[in-house]
């Protein structure tokens, strides 16, 4: 295994993924490729931070994810690279697994990030999120696709249900993921 992309927005579900994959990078030897997006609706309702200008946050974001980074080349000796998405992440997210072909793809995101990020999108942008793993699948790069435990039942169905079915098409798997 090459490389293992963490989508994070360092919720619970974040956390829980980042943790998974810092364990699975180290047991394989692959680098790991941190991803977060910085959306200003969903970051200030998190941090109460409303007045403060978007550029502050958006460094706070960077320095945030460099912290962890250095963190955990520090801990685990692993290749780190970090990813702050300021905007398409469901794009962003294609060009990276393309870019670092990577095998596994971890989801560590809460259900309002999920939504956050489709809501604005129209029918046939919707169809694209799961084109986006299609995509991987028939290069021959993504072979799993990790959700946190109890994710996919809360999940939109229709996407998830795709992703599944798309990924089934190319021999990898979509599953859930315990800590």
């Amino acid at each position: 295994m090459k490389s293992i992309i963490v989508a994070t927005d360092f919720s619970k579900n974040g956390d829980d993924a980042l943790r998974y994959a810092v364990n699975a990078a180290f047991r394989h030897g692959a680098k790991l490729i941190l991803m977060t997006s910085y959306n200003p609706e969903l970051y200030n309702l998190h941090t109460q931070l409303s007045s403060v200008p978007t550029e502050s946050l958006i460094s706070m974001q960077i320095k945030r994810l460099a912290a962890v980074k250095d963190i955990i080349k520090i801990t685990y000796a692993l290749d780190v690279e970090f990813h702050l998405i300021v905007g398409n992440f469901i794009e962003d997210l294609r060009q990276k697994i393309s870019f670092y072909r990577s095998e596994l793809l971890i989801v560590g995101l809460c259900q309002k990030t999920i939504q956050q990020n489709l809501d604005p999108m129209t029918e046939h942008e919707t169809e694209f999120f799961p084109s986006v793993l299609k995509n991987s699948f028939e290069h021959n790069s993504i072979k799993r696709v990790l959700f946190p435990s109890g994710f996919l039942s809360v999940a939109p169905k229709n996407i998830f249900c795709k992703i599944k079915d798309y990924a089934a098409g190319y021999g990898a798997t979509v599953d859930e993921f315990e800590i």
